[in-house]
């Protein structure tokens, strides 16, 4: 992920009252063993009582990269509850996406007029165990 640029959008807003509570969103870029932070946007506290505030931030993964964590947190300042909300929050890469997954089984369906399982042949129930 080093030297990829990634974007994040999220929007904020907060109760209106007297103090208002307030929300923080904070994007960190750690390391690959998700032990230290190399990088971060932080908005911090952030009070929006008459409309959704927009946040954003475009910022290069630095090099050793392997995680990125976004979180949010609400302060309370009046009543009985945090009363701070976040919508739409999205992070994009600005490359070609990938997606790596630890645990993936593949099932393949070959069309029965096609034939075939998978890897060169098979008996079309997806396992690829059988004659082509």
């Amino acid at each position: 992920m080093g030297g990829q640029i990634f974007a994040f959008e999220g929007f904020v807003r907060t109760f209106d009252e007297v103090p208002p509570d307030v929300v923080r969103v904070r994007v960190e870029y750690r390391d690959a063993n998700n032990l230290q932070v190399l990088d971060a946007y932080d908005s911090g506290d952030v009070m929006s009582v008459l409309d959704w505030t927009r946040l954003e931030d475009a910022r290069t993964a630095p090099a050793g990269t392997g995680w990125i964590r976004v979180s949010f947190a609400a302060t309370r300042f009046t009543g009985e509850s945090s009363d701070a909300f976040v919508d739409a929050l999205s992070l994009r890469s600005h490359r070609a996406p990938t997606l790596t997954i630890d645990d993936v089984q593949v099932y393949n369906t070959a069309c029965p007029d096609e034939g075939g399982g998978g890897n060169g042949g098979g008996n079309g129930n997806g396992n690829g165990n059988g004659k082509g």
